[in-house]
């Protein structure tokens, strides 16, 4: 669910969710949209694309004080590529790879900083 300091793009015009209805006719639509969460004191806390409602392309969760939290990538709502999870100290804690998705490889687990 989108917050209400949400922001889309599309194409060119730029705006946050309102209840007029503007996202959700942006989010059916076949353009790329761009969206990007921010928490109340302004950081960035989620980036990611929709086609069509649904996930496309990078997208990625930060913590509150702006570092990677995750990153997936999405084709057509599902997951299908790399993933990496990092702990609240900004660490790699998990890597794996996603086909269709579906787990699809090596998941690799870290701990201090090494694969185990």
């Amino acid at each position: 669910m989108l917050q209400d300091d949400t922001v889309i793009e599309e194409g060119s015009a730029a705006g946050t969710q309102g209840e007029d209805g503007a996202v959700a006719d942006a989010m059916a639509g076949s353009e790329p949209v761009r969206v990007e969460e921010s928490d109340e004191a302004g950081q960035v806390r989620l980036r990611c694309q929709l086609v069509e409602g649904q996930l496309h392309g990078p997208l990625e969760q930060y913590d509150a004080q702006g570092r990677p939290a995750m990153r997936a990538y999405f084709d057509g709502g599902k997951l299908h590529g790399a993933m990496a999870v990092h702990d609240a100290g900004g660490q790699l804690v998990q890597q794996c790879s996603y086909q269709d998705g579906l787990p699809h490889g090596v998941m690799k687990i870290y701990s201090a900083g090494r694969c185990i």
